[in-house]
């Protein structure tokens, strides 16, 4: 059983964000993403500093994102199962929420492999843009998506995206006093 003591010394572990060297930063090849990550991932249940996600949870703005130094400004990498609709269909459709009508990362390159450097392959990537559902009809967003997996059929159900955008602040409008 693990006494007070030894929690209170993994919470203050979990609450400290890991320190890196100054100016380090993550530049993964497609082939490291597929090969390192996503397959240790995969087989080993190991994680490294990329945590997992559901990003089809909700649009992409809304998302709880996990700000790494290692990642540029901006950017995520996120380990993400994937929403399928049936044997050969994946679903990325955003349930809306609220005032939301939520919305779907669009395909905008078709499949393409990633071989190493003896021409196997090792996986797979496709490109997406995020669409938002506005009064019935889709308008084209900022976000965009690369979704990368490994061989069709082999541990198809978990992804590992890299997800661009901007997070748009809510700017209160000023307030304009009377002075008469």
């Amino acid at each position: 059983m693990i006494s007070d003591k030894d929690l209170s010394s993994i919470d203050q572990l979990s609450l400290k964000a890991p320190v890196y060297p100054p100016g380090s930063r993550f530049l993964p090849t497609e082939l490291g993403l597929v090969r390192v990550h996503l397959r240790n991932m995969v087989t080993m249940n190991k994680t490294g500093f990329i945590t997992t996600l559901n990003i089809y949870n909700d649009e992409p703005w809304l998302l709880n994102h996990i700000n790494n130094d290692l990642f540029k400004r901006n950017e995520w990498y996120y380990f993400s199962p994937r929403n399928t609709r049936g044997v050969n269909s994946v679903n990325r459709t955003v349930p809306g929420r609220r005032e939301s009508e939520g919305g779907r990362w669009q395909r905008t390159s078709g499949q393409e492999a990633i071989m190493d450097k003896n021409n196997k392959v090792e996986g797979y990537k496709e490109s997406f843009v995020y669409y938002k559902k506005v009064k019935g009809k889709e308008d084209k967003t900022c976000w965009v998506m690369t979704e990368y997996s490994l061989l069709e059929g082999v541990h198809d159900d978990l992804v590992l995206c890299y997800i661009r955008g901007t997070i748009e602040k809510k700017v209160e409008p000023k307030q304009v006093e009377n002075n008469i």
